[in-house]
């Protein structure tokens, strides 16, 4: 950050030009509109939306110019010490590359900065530019931005941050000073290749599952599913499932309307396709998580290559999802093939597909 930026930033308004010629030239690049944005808001309401549109524009120039993808959280769960959690995470090739955690003003700053952390368990860690233990992360707030770096330490498996920069938004020559460090991160962003490990989540940002739209979360604790009200999951079942001692089948903790799921893994098309783990070792211990659950008492119902994972720590293949889970004499769900009476054949059948899905993955 104490190094030149090296390059002239396009900029649309002359006045910039001639206070800061060191920095601009004026320009038409995509990006001019952002950074414009950035010099000449006025805050009128100065509150925490406020601000964190404001923060939009500069987010956008990591996906004008370095084709990142910004997610963003508006929501708040049970590991969230504030209600109204504002967060953006920006993600490159599934490479977490810099986080944002917006408030309304700039006494809220410490509480932002323990905000930045809280949420991310050592797990999250493997989402981390491959080679590199530190990333950007960002406080603002409608007069103060504040640049951090973000730190995993591995052998203590925490994390920290250590404030570098303050800058003063309030004023022209604290946003020019934010704009110019900004376009040195982007610099860096450019080169990142890949994260240590290929995930399908991001630390600390709630998502839907494409499958039965259940919104799920990456926090300290693991993985948080939160139900819809309508859903018709028997809980007492997904409880005993976790109580049980299984090893090939999801691990988890339940709550009254949600779940917090403790053995993250990656996708299984990812860790086919990164040479993790064998096609025949995926058969071997699918079928061994439908028999762990039919010793049980219990079948799956959902027996997909999209419900199978590859945990971290391990390797070991897990049969994840268990929202369908049953009794295995009970009645399948509707949407199997009419010749299937019972739960248990329903799992037969879907072993069957399996197997074949997994040969073409």
């Amino acid at each position: 950050m104490k190094q030149p930026l090296g390059f002239k930033i396009p900029i649309r308004t002359p006045r910039y030009v001639s206070l800061f010629p060191d920095s601009f030239v004026e320009g038409t690049a995509e990006y001019g509109v952002a950074v414009d944005v950035v010099l000449q808001h006025t805050m009128f309401e100065h509150s925490q939306v406020e601000v964190a549109t404001v923060d939009t524009n500069w987010l956008n120039l990591f996906v004008f110019l370095c084709q990142c993808v910004v997610h963003r959280d508006q929501s708040h769960d049970s590991d969230s010490p504030t209600e109204h959690e504002m967060e953006a995470v920006v993600v490159k090739q599934n490479a977490m590359v810099g986080k944002c955690v917006t408030r309304a003003s700039w006494g809220e700053m410490t509480t932002a900065t323990n905000a930045l952390i809280y949420k991310l368990g050592p797990a999250a860690f493997c989402t981390f530019p491959d080679g590199l233990t530190s990333i950007p992360a960002w406080t603002t707030s409608s007069t103060i931005i504040q640049l951090h770096q973000l730190t995993y330490n591995c052998a203590l498996q925490l994390y920290s941050t250590r404030e570098l920069k303050t800058y003063h938004v309030s004023n022209l020559d604290g946003c020019h000073q934010f704009v110019v460090d900004v376009f040195k991160v982007l610099r860096w962003v450019g080169s990142i290749p890949k994260p240590h490990t290929t995930m399908h989540l991001v630390p600390g940002i709630r998502t839907v599952t494409r499958n039965h739209g259940h919104y799920l979360t990456w926090v300290k604790s693991g993985l948080v599913k939160q139900f819809q009200h309508d859903d018709k999951i028997d809980m007492a079942v997904m409880d005993r499932i976790y109580r049980a001692p299984l090893q090939h089948v999801e691990r988890g903790r339940c709550h009254y309307t949600s779940v917090t799921i403790t053995s993250i893994g990656q996708t299984l098309k990812t860790a086919l396709s990164e040479d993790l783990v064998s096609r025949d070792t995926v058969k071997a211990q699918v079928r061994s998580a439908l028999d762990e659950l039919h010793s049980l008492g219990l079948a799956h119902c959902n027996v997909q290559a999209a419900n199978v994972f590859v945990l971290l720590e391990d390797k070991r293949v897990i049969l994840g999802d268990l929202e369908s889970c049953r009794p295995v004499d009970a009645a399948p769900p509707q949407v199997c093939p009419n010749k299937i009476k019972t739960a248990l054949e329903l799992d037969e059948y879907q072993f069957g597909t399996f197997v074949d899905e997994l040969a073409t993955m």
